[in-house]
């Protein structure tokens, strides 16, 4: 007589959840913004470059500037940045 053969269900092993590190900000430095009612004539002066609404700086898009700090997105990420106080 044959030994009776028990299979067992394989296992599959589901690889675990790897979490993407949180986006790191960049260091954006809000130097000036010329705000005007219109969006294509407003200006952010940001890390010393020009940028208007729809550039990007730094890997970050600029999304809307307003009168006294920037909206931006990074890789799905909102994120303000507010004008840097002059220094003394």
């Amino acid at each position: 007589k044959t030994p009776s053969v028990v299979k067992t269900p394989s296992v599959v092993k589901t690889p675990p959840v790897v979490k993407p590190p949180p986006v790191a900000i960049p260091d954006l430095q809000i130097v000036a913004i010329a705000y005007q009612d219109d969006p294509q004539g407003r200006l952010a002066v940001i890390n010393d470059l020009p940028v208007m609404e729809g550039t990007s700086i730094e890997g970050a898009q600029v999304i809307e500037i307003h009168p006294d700090r920037v909206l931006f997105s990074l890789e799905g990420t909102l994120f303000e940045k507010f004008v840097t106080p002059a220094g003394p």
